[in-house]
């Protein structure tokens, strides 16, 4: 997941109550 353009889309079709249980994006992108 190196697309921050990418990271973006997935991050804004995950509910927020669900993204707290799912890693930030700096952990998908070294």
């Amino acid at each position: 997941m190196s697309d921050p353009g990418k990271a973006g889309d997935l991050l804004a079709q995950i509910p927020k109550g669900e993204g707290k249980s799912l890693p930030p994006v700096h952990l998908w992108n070294p």
